[in-house]
């Protein structure tokens, strides 16, 4: 997990500069009903993952 900690210096700018929020709004439209699942967030969390060198989407850790 310590090998891991540099993930989040990647995810936490995302956040505040608003490119999560951003991405949401974006992507809005293409959210299918009933889900609840932030579509900005999933992308950030995508990019962080493939960032830091994962392979599969089991590599994305649900937080």
């Amino acid at each position: 997990m310590v090998s891991h900690a540099g993930s989040r210096l990647l995810a936490g700018p995302a956040e505040v500069t608003g490119l999560t929020s951003a991405f949401t709004c974006a992507l809005r439209r293409l959210r299918p009903r009933g889900t609840w699942h932030a579509l900005g967030r999933v992308a950030v969390d995508l990019a962080v993952t493939l960032a830091d060198a994962g392979e599969t989407i089991t590599d994305l850790a649900v937080q």
